[in-house]
Formats: C-alpha cells, sequence, structure tokens
C-alpha cells in the first residue's frame, strides 16, 4: 500500500491493479462517504489486498504486480546472493510447513512432524532475508 500511491498516478496504472473490481455497493459509499473520492477508492484497494495477502511467493508477486512491481523474486535472489529460484523455493517450504502447522496441527502420520530449534531459526533467517530483499527492492 505505500507504493500504490505512485501506481494509481501512473498514466496509465499498472494493468493488474486496473483488474481489481468496484461493485455498485463500493462506488456508492465511496460518493457517500467521501469527498475525496481518490481516499475511498484506495481503501477499496487496500480491503482487497488484504484479502488476497498470503506468504506465498506467487500471491506476493500478484500483489506486487498491482503496483507495477513485478518479478521480484529473481531481484531478491540476486541481493540475497543466492541461486536462481531459491528465495521462491525456500519460501514454498516455509509456507507448505507453516499450513501444515496452522492448518492440521502438523500431525505426520500419528504423531507430530519433528521440528527443531535450528530448523525454525535457519529458516527465520531466511525470511528476514527476503524480507530485507524485498525492502530494498521497494523502498518508497
Amino acid at each position: 500500500m505505500e507504493l500504490y500511491p505512485a501506481a494509481i498516478k501512473q498514466d496509465p496504472p499498472p494493468s493488474r491493479l486496473l483488474e481489481l473490481s468496484l461493485t455498485v455497493d463500493d462506488y456508492l459509499t465511496i460518493k457517500k462517504k467521501y469527498t475525496k473520492t481518490g481516499w475511498g477508492l484506495r481503501q477499496v484497494v487496500e480491503l482487497e489486498v488484504r484479502q488476497r495477502a498470503s506468504p506465498a511467493p506467487a500471491q506476493i508477486g500478484t500483489l506486487f504486480s498491482l503496483v507495477g512491481k513485478s518479478k521480484l523474486f529473481p531481484e531478491i535472489d540476486k541481493i540475497r546472493k543466492v541461486g536462481k529460484g531459491t528465495s521462491t523455493t525456500e519460501l514454498e517450504r516455509i509456507v507448505e510447513r507453516r499450513n501444515l502447522i496452522a492448518h492440521t496441527g502438523d500431525r505426520s502420520g500419528r504423531g507430530r512432524a519433528p521440528i527443531s530449534v535450528a530448523e525454525v531459526e535457519a529458516d527465520l533467517a531466511i525470511i528476514k532475508a527476503i524480507i530485507g530483499a524485498l525492502d530494498q527492492l521497494t523502498t518508497v
């Protein structure tokens, strides 16, 4: 959302941003509630972004493309100095494990899957590195 103001001012705005839907209810709410309709539109976009938000690399890429930022993960790999596709693969693995923990209690057969402190610390380091690289690429 920090990148939204510049994206909406582009001529034309990014195509993915233009593809977002606005309901009649959204339109009427904006017209009724806001004297500056741009603020109302921003609220609609922000709600859509929040609903679509996910730590999955594909979804991150889709959401950043709304504001004209595309192909971020190859650049993240360069900043992190890792092989092509590494950040995507690592983040997909972490998200898959997170989903197992959140949705199945991390069950593996009749018990829980093992996870060590070292594993968690390594994954957190990967996440921090990816976020740091993403911040470098998208700082306004």
